[in-house]
């Protein structure tokens, strides 16, 4: 397990960030929406570190992890960006 959680990649650092992040929601915003929106927070940082750990786990050069990931987050800023604007 030390293995897999030794490299620092895009999914693990987001999913701590909103960790952390929806931690500070519920302590200091943890009323009405403010609480649903930490709940969603966690939820949708402990899924971007379970894919992160999948990726690890069945990708085993570190470099396929950082393309596959940074290529995931591309796409999905891209299809952000057209959907709204």
């Amino acid at each position: 397990m030390k293995k897999i959680l030794r490299n620092i990649t895009p999914f693990l650092v987001l999913g701590i960030y909103l960790t952390v992040l929806s931690i500070y929601t519920l302590i200091t915003n943890g009323k009405d929406w403010g609480g649903v929106a930490a709940i969603a927070m966690l939820a949708f940082a402990s899924i971007l570190i379970l894919i992160d750990l999948g990726f690890k786990k069945f990708i085993k050069k570190i470099k396929q992890v950082l393309i596959t990931e940074l290529i995931i987050g591309m796409i999905v800023i891209i299809w952000y960006y057209f959907r709204f604007n």
